[in-house]
């Protein structure tokens, strides 16, 4: 599925990213399923809701939101739990992570039209120099 995708989101897509590679390594991938998936825009909505919740932190900084803190955040109130229940449950988890993301972009903290993948390189030539 993420082969097949023009933007990749996550609640902290860094260590997301991590666990991936490091899986593909132990079933000895040769990092085609990462190179691909490196060249996709990707989007965290743990980076992109630390500034809009601010939440208090050490040293003074805002710390990074759990994806509950941010789920609560961003959950409509129509009178239900804003608590995600099942937790670490794969689909759960990434049905929360939608609710955040749609937060932020009718928020107008991410907008839709910055959310293209990234420009593909057109080969490999080498430059010239002229003399």
């Amino acid at each position: 599925a993420g082969l097949k995708a023009e933007v990749l989101v996550g609640h902290n897509i860094a260590f997301d990213r991590a666990v991936m590679e490091t899986a593909l390594y132990r079933n000895g991938s040769d990092g085609q399923h990462m190179d691909g998936m490196s060249q996709l825009q990707h989007i965290c909505t743990m980076n992109s809701s630390t500034e809009v919740l601010k939440l208090p932190g050490k040293y003074g900084k805002s710390k990074w939101p759990s994806l509950q803190e941010s789920y609560s955040h961003f959950s409509v109130d129509d009178g239900t739990s804003s608590i995600i229940e099942g937790s670490h449950d794969a689909l759960v988890d990434t049905e929360a992570c939608l609710a955040v993301f749609r937060g932020l972009v009718e928020g107008g903290h991410i907008k839709l039209e910055d959310c293209k993948p990234k420009e593909k390189p057109t080969g490999s030539r080498t430059p010239t120099v002229d003399r």
